[in-house]
């Protein structure tokens, strides 16, 4: 009986602790919402606290905060979702605009090297001939020989091909799979995690701009 007490109370702890993470996890995934909902409580009790003649100028500062932190982060969540999948941010397309436009106005010169590389042909198979004092049969022999040789050197050849051709396969199929993981993972940053900034900001802006109509 002490036995199944023991058993059944770590059981029911573990079950309530993930409970509680999950139900914690799930709440707090709206924090846009939760955030405004904060901002909010905070304008209208501030507004409440402070004499009539001081609530428009706190109404003034919330608009102008509100609209300022929600347009930063829109911008700050497109730029960093831009980062995520072009790997290039705001930051660094404007400075390549800019030395564009530069170099279009103030051209400079360019110098062009140009190397040779000579090409090393290492599967050249070479085929020898017979002196001329061999004998018919001697020559028969030996091209037999260089035949088999030659068709040798060729089942290798072809064998290294489908070698080297199978890694290739093997190591494009892996590529692809995990250039399919990385993409996943980056549309999921950019599209759902990427996406609760953005509409926390346009909250901000909304509420800002619904601030004179509510009052």
């Amino acid at each position: 009986m002490a036995y199944i007490k023991e058993t059944v109370l770590p059981t029911f702890k573990l079950i309530l602790s993930r409970l509680v993470r999950t139900t914690v996890h799930l709440l707090l995934k709206p924090w846009p919402l939760w955030c405004l909902i904060v901002y909010i409580a905070f304008h209208w009790l501030l507004r409440n606290q402070v004499d009539f003649e001081l609530r428009e100028r706190v109404d003034r500062w919330v608009i102008v905060i509100a609209q300022v932190v929600g347009a930063a982060l829109v911008l700050w969540s497109l730029n960093k979702n831009l980062g995520l999948l072009d790997e290039k941010t705001w930051f660094p397309r404007l400075w390549e605009w800019g030395r564009t436009l530069w170099n279009i106005w103030f051209p400079q010169k360019t110098s062009v090297n140009i190397t040779v590389v000579e090409a090393d042909d290492s599967a050249c198979i070479s085929v020898t001939t017979a002196p001329s004092m061999w004998s018919l049969e001697e020559r028969v022999v030996e091209l037999e020989r260089q035949y088999n040789e030659l068709h040798g050197k060729i089942h290798r050849h072809k064998n290294e091909l489908t070698q080297r051709i199978e890694c290739t396969q093997k190591d494009l199929q892996c590529e692809i799979e995990l250039k399919s993981n990385d993409t996943r993972r980056l549309i999921e940053l950019a599209t759902v995690k990427g996406l609760r900034p953005q509409i926390f900001g346009a909250l901000l802006v909304m509420y800002g701009a619904l601030i004179p109509v509510l009052n």
